[in-house]
């Protein structure tokens, strides 16, 4: 029998912190800032001012299921449901340990809905081919329930072979010689170092997040005012949950260093086997010698020798840089779905209809530079 449960403020979340990173850990969830920790994080960084209700799933005892949302009022004072998500951690949360029957799940989340008075719930962020948020797609629409989709990007996945030579036999004669020379010329410039930070225990990890995140700000994001150093929030946010993921033993940092200084790193956090690229870049005056594309070769290098990362989500739209080794992709975006409001109903059914019509379900193909990922 599945029974409801709503958490309604950031207090009694905090007090479920340890159930609630159960369930996570149940899910076998790759996305380790969908713990407890990380997800309070977020809300004391973008939506403080906001009412927070986390919607449960119990089977008896157990936690099966969870979906975090603020609250919102749009343009005719109706309350909406958004998820806990925004392009500085872009995969929407929602966590179910079982395949709940369908009928049973809509309806649980439909008396959700109700009782906290919801016009709709905006899953924005969200990875549609992912099990759990397919499984939920699928029984809205099974159900006969209306629901809006509307995709943004897709994002790079990188499996790994069963060891390195595997890997680089894979590669074309051409990629091969472009990665000798993108070598040679970064070494002609010095001394080279991949260093990575994996271990929990740094008792400098204030600083490297600073060595990172400066090298972000000189880079282009930086001038275009996207940095993290630029948004101060994002910032507190980022150091929160790398400090949390690090004590764990899941955070991971990568650098290349050159003649000791660090030009280019990797941010990021592995769980389940699953390396998640969060944050990338580089100092723009070492363009010409690629070193995004050296600490990239280093990192899979680095994966196939210790074993422990089966793949890799490039989180981020598919680039030129992540088509030279995607095994496959996912799509990113907006799910919208009616409560038993008829009007809700209405109004989501309509939204569909005209971005069909506007051509705004599909995404367009991407542009990438096809000599950059030979």
């Amino acid at each position: 029998m599945i029974e409801i449960e709503i958490w309604r403020s950031r207090q009694e979340f905090s007090e479920h912190a340890e159930e609630w990173n159960q369930l996570w850990q149940t899910t076998r969830s790759t996305v380790a800032i969908h713990r407890a920790e990380p997800l309070l994080a977020w809300y004391d960084a973008f939506a403080a001012e906001r009412e927070m209700a986390v919607i449960v799933l119990r089977n008896g005892n157990q936690l099966v299921a969870g979906l975090p949302l603020v609250m919102q009022l749009n343009r005719w004072g109706r309350r909406i449901g958004l998820s806990v998500a925004n392009e500085w951690a872009p995969q929407a949360c929602w966590l179910t340990s079982a395949t709940i029957a369908e009928q049973s799940l809509v309806n649980a989340l439909r008396n959700a809905c109700r009782q906290l008075n919801l016009f709709q719930v905006r899953l924005d962020w969200l990875p549609f081919e992912w099990p759990a948020n397919s499984h939920l797609m699928n029984a809205w629409n099974q159900t006969h329930q209306y629901s809006w989709v509307r995709p943004r990007y897709q994002v790079s996945r990188v499996e790994m072979a069963n060891d390195w030579d595997e890997f680089r036999g894979q590669w074309s004669r051409n990629r091969r010689k472009k990665v000798q020379q993108t070598d040679r010329n970064l070494r002609a410039m010095g001394e080279v170092e991949f260093v990575c930070l994996e271990n929990r225990g740094a008792k400098n990890l204030d600083e490297v997040i600073d060595s990172a995140t400066g090298i972000e700000h000189q880079s282009w994001k930086g001038a275009e005012g996207g940095s993290l150093v630029s948004h101060p929030n994002a910032l507190k946010y980022y150091r929160t949950w790398v400090q949390h993921l690090h004590e764990l033993g899941l955070a991971r940092i990568y650098f290349l260093h050159l003649n000791g200084k660090p030009i280019a790193f990797d941010l990021g956090y592995e769980a389940q086997g699953v390396y998640s690229s969060i944050k990338i870049s580089y100092l723009p005056e070492y363009q010409s010698v690629r070193p995004g594309e050296w600490l990239n070769i280093r990192m899979l290098e680095h994966f196939h020798q210790t074993n422990t990362v089966k793949s890799i989500d490039c989180i981020g739209p598919v680039s030129p840089a992540t088509l030279r080794w995607e095994s496959s992709r996912y799509t990113v975006g907006k799910l919208v779905l009616s409560t038993p409001s008829w009007f809700s109903g209405a109004t989501v059914a309509a939204c569909q209809t005209l971005s069909q019509w506007l051509g705004k379900n599909t995404l367009q193909p991407i542009a990438v530079d096809e000599s950059a990922s030979s």
